[in-house]
């Protein structure tokens, strides 16, 4: 108890402490490609990008460089003598990101593509072991003319996709950077047909922070959002039929991360509207999509059946098409990107409740699902839930009655929660539907049953809590809220994040 106790305080404070995150560490690690000295490099170029696009980073390094442009590159050196040097100056230089380019240095006839993969392995390993939550990012090298010295370049860059890949894991991303495919050694190169001119630095400077601004919350500005709701829909990737019920199609909106690649296997999370079962559209929970998905999650919002255009008979109908939605997604995981281990939900208002009652609600499968695929979400991120309708949600209580439902039985917030997730509940302390106090009783439940609950009330604000526009500080403070619930239970990369918006808060936990 000692020890959850002192995580939940360190916890809290990192809540508190959030403005006063440090930049993000980037270490360019390389030849000299990355060193630049009497050759021109990318580096100041990338520092320039960044700056002018408001992001706070340092670039951290063994070796001093104009403008505080600290790094690890190496003229000379090969990717296995790198990979020496890197071990020995690794733990006085811990990095956020890691900018990997190596690979030239070496003449075909030596066959040296196993020792560069395997040094790029170890460098990689090295990276991890100064910061276990290290990004790297690992570049397919950029072409050379000189030949047939770097005639091995094209199959190394292949090869070196394919190490990303195996090396990648979620806590622990490998990103592969195409250097290669739009530099022309003919005109991006000096003379020596190797090194970038300033037109070849400034591509590789660009092709560098299009992977690394998704990484890199502008921490001014605040979590960047679309335009408004519908814009926010119109960023998915996909629609996808995920259940017919007679003439009727029920759609799931699909938002899948910038990178996502075949055989990645990301969190994702399943987020449902509300509307108090009756009405509501998918575009209310865009803004929440595209926001995590910009975070490297796979997310989804969907339709579903309602009562009040009469395509459901009950609320029951609501929740057997999330627990549709849910099975969709676990059951296709492969192929959408995802990780079916690691598939939460969320929603707001009658929404927040179809999401905690995939959790807890047993029954009301439609006929048509495949019950060996579990609906359980591994998650809970809940805006404003309805999840008892005895003391809190009076019309939703009517409405399970007339449909036929014990309102107890189809209350989350009343079920058994021995096998309840982590759960992160937002909501307005003058809220009449989720109540505050019936929230602060669901968190006694939680403790009671040794389970992970963090409740957040707003004072001041009802059950409108926040607006669907991008600059509204109470929907910036939820979705900042909601990625460092994420963090802390390593569904997401801890890299520094914006500062949370000047909105009074309470905190309640069950553990602490």
């Amino acid at each position: 108890m000692i020890h959850a106790l002192s995580f939940r305080l360190l916890l809290l404070l990192a809540f508190l402490s959030a403005a006063r995150a440090e930049p993000v560490r980037i270490l360019p690690l390389g030849d000299s490609i990355t060193e630049g000295g009497g050759q021109l490099c990318y580096r100041p170029a990338l520092a320039k990008l960044l700056k002018d696009a408001g992001h706070e980073v340092t670039f951290v390094g063994p070796k001093e460089a104009p403008a505080g442009l600290r790094h690890g590159g190496y003229g000379g050196k090969n990717a296995g003598q790198i990979a020496e040097l890197y071990a020995g100056f690794h733990a006085a230089t811990p990095a956020d990101i890691v900018l990997i380019h190596a690979g030239h240095n070496h003449f075909a006839d030596e066959q040296p593509i196993p020792g560069i993969l395997r040094a790029t392995d170890s460098m990689i390993a090295t990276a991890r072991k100064a910061n276990p939550k290290v990004t790297v990012l690992l570049a397919q090298v950029i072409t050379s003319g000189k030949l047939p010295k770097y005639s091995y370049l094209p199959e190394l860059d292949q090869q070196l996709a394919e190490l990303a890949a195996k090396l990648h894991r979620p806590e622990q991303p490998v990103i592969l950077v195409d250097q290669a495919t739009g530099f022309n050694w003919k005109t991006d190169a000096v003379a020596d047909l190797v090194h970038p001119n300033a037109q070849g630095a400034q591509k590789m400077a660009e092709c560098w922070f299009r992977a690394l601004k998704p990484l890199l919350p502008d921490k001014e500005a605040g979590f960047p959002l679309p335009a408004d709701e519908t814009a926010a829909l119109a960023q998915a990737t996909r629609k996808i039929t995920y259940k017919r019920v007679g003439n009727l199609d029920l759609d799931l909106y699909l938002f899948q991360p910038a990178g996502l690649k075949p055989g990645d296997s990301r969190p994702a999370i399943l987020f449902i509207h509300g509307g108090g079962w009756s009405g509501g559209q998918p575009s209310a929970m865009a803004m929440h999509c595209v926001h995590y998905a910009s975070q490297g999650l796979v997310t989804a919002t969907i339709r579903y059946r309602l009562l009040g255009n009469r395509t459901a008979s009950s609320p029951a109908d609501c929740l057997a098409d999330a627990k549709s939605a849910m099975r969709h997604l676990r059951a296709h995981a492969a192929e959408l990107g995802i990780d079916p281990r690691r598939i939460a939900a969320g929603g707001g208002s009658a929404g927040g409740h179809l999401a905690a009652a995939l959790a807890t609600i047993e029954g009301h499968d439609d006929p048509q699902d495949d019950l060996a695929v579990s609906c359980k979400p591994g998650l809970l991120l809940l805006d404003y839930p309805v999840i008892d309708l005895v003391d809190a949600w009076k019309d939703g209580a009517a409405k399970c009655r007339k449909a036929g439902l014990d309102p107890a039985e189809f209350s989350p917030a009343l079920a058994p929660l021995a096998a309840m997730p982590p759960t992160l509940i937002l909501a307005g302390a003058d809220d009449p539907i989720s109540s505050a106090e019936s929230n602060r009783r669901f968190v006694r439940a939680m403790a009671a049953a040794s389970r992970d609950a963090d409740l957040f009330t707003f004072p001041g604000r009802g059950h409108a809590l926040f607006t669907r526009q991008p600059a509204d500080p109470h929907l910036q403070a939820v979705l900042g809220l909601g990625t460092r619930f994420l963090q802390t239970h390593g569904w997401l990369v801890k890299t520094p994040l914006p500062p949370l918006p000047d909105v009074k808060f309470e905190r309640t936990s069950s553990t602490l």
